[in-house]
């Protein structure tokens, strides 16, 4: 009888080292979200809003040591990041070694840089179809070739080419202009993205990206949507042009288009526009030197104060002035090769080159993402002489 007691007490002893140690439970808040790791190695993340960026050791705060489930990086197994978080952060989950299997709501926007590289026991992710995924976010994790096709670095600038076809351009900066291929470096062919034309259905360029170059994604014909942060104030030209599929665009109703941006886009669901004045009961029309402007995508108006506002691009084209727009500081510029004179948006009072201030009777404005300003002080400082002909409702403007 004492030797089976013993012998029991042995067997017990055996099973218990034979079975796997359960893994201590944790839980904690980071903000507005929550965050427990059960004792079967789930690490649920739930709430409202963004799981932070995090950088290197020796990076700026908060640095991945201050990840508040850094001390269980060997004990998760299988992360759950529920509905209303939005965002899985910059190295947020990186070297989480054993870590089998994600599943993200689809609430979750985008995944940040090297999220999750280093898992290298990651072979199963779920997340929503159209997820930004930024670059290096799987990288050395078994996933990755299902994930994300290719990515890089283009000065301040990331981008990652997702499996899905969705391209994330990221950082800081201005996405370059290109030329035509005859035309001076850096040309289409240098895009970095180039070589995936084809393959591009969704672009999304996020926070820090101040612009969208010249010819940035010209003839991308299979991408079908783009969503621009509000961060970027201008397109530059021809950036969207023969995207033929291009059915669904996001951006800053402030944005600059420059010409042709969205050139052949068959469906260009444009901003909600700028409240405008109510309509003139006759049409405005403006000639040069005895020939009609012609208006495009925008013609001019009468404003509240009586004056002819006209379209400031089209109409320093009609007078062979160049023409510029600077997003930061809300002005648009017109040059004769001698003299500049600019137009500050929302201001009574054009300026020089020199500072001297020019009043005007009316603003300059923003109208259906055009800028618009009286058309008489800018002929007359270009030394044009301007009339009224009240019958046929015409700007008349002469060289003298």
């Amino acid at each position: 009888m004492k030797k089976s007691v013993i012998g029991a007490f042995l067997a017990l002893c055996l099973l218990l080292n034979l079975a796997p140690a359960a893994r201590a439970a944790a839980r904690g808040t980071l903000g507005s979200l929550s965050w427990s790791l059960s004792d079967d190695g789930t690490l649920t993340i739930g709430g409202i809003g963004a799981i932070p960026d995090y950088n290197k050791s020796d990076g700026a705060a908060p640095t991945v040591s201050n990840r508040p489930w850094a001390g269980f990086r060997t004990e998760a197994r299988r992360l759950v990041v529920q509905s209303g978080v939005t965002r899985v952060g910059s190295r947020a989950f990186q070297g989480f070694e054993k870590l089998e299997s994600v599943e993200l709501a689809d609430s979750v926007e985008s995944i940040g840089i090297w999220a999750f590289q280093n898992c290298y026991a990651l072979g199963s992710v779920q997340m929503p179809e159209n997820i930004a995924i930024e670059l290096g976010a799987f990288r050395s994790a078994p996933v990755d070739a299902r994930l994300v096709s290719a990515d890089g670095m283009l000065g301040n600038l990331s981008w990652a080419l997702s499996a899905v076809g969705t391209l994330t351009v990221a950082g800081s900066g201005a996405i370059p202009d290109y030329n035509k291929s005859d035309e001076a470096a850096p040309t289409i062919a240098n895009r970095p993205w180039a070589a995936y034309r084809t393959l591009v259905k969704r672009l999304v360029v996020q926070n820090g990206v101040t612009r969208v170059g010249n010819r940035a994604f010209q003839s991308f014909e299979r991408m079908e949507s783009a969503v621009l942060a509000d961060s970027v104030t201008s397109v530059g030209i021809w950036a969207f042009q023969n995207c033929y599929a291009l059915r669904d665009v996001k951006l800053s109703g402030a944005a600059f288009l420059d010409t042709g941006a969205f050139r052949d886009v068959p469906a260009f669901a444009a901003p909600a526009p700028a409240p405008t004045p109510a309509p003139d009961p006759d049409a405005v029309s403006v000639t040069v030197n005895g020939k009609a402007v012609q208006w495009t995508d925008a013609a001019p108006f009468t404003d509240e104060n009586g004056r002819t506002m006209v379209p400031l691009r089209a109409a320093g084209d009609a007078l062979g002035l160049s023409v510029a727009w600077d997003g930061d500081k809300r002005e648009a510029s017109f040059s004769d090769g001698e003299k500049t004179l600019f137009f500050p948006i929302g201001s009574a009072a054009a300026r020089t080159s020199g500072g001297e201030e020019i009043p005007m009777d009316t603003a300059a404005v923003i109208v259906s993402d055009r800028a618009y300003a009286p058309v008489r002080c800018l002929a007359e400082y270009f030394g044009y002489a301007v009339d009224w002909d009240g019958a046929s409702r015409t700007v008349i403007i002469e060289s003298k």
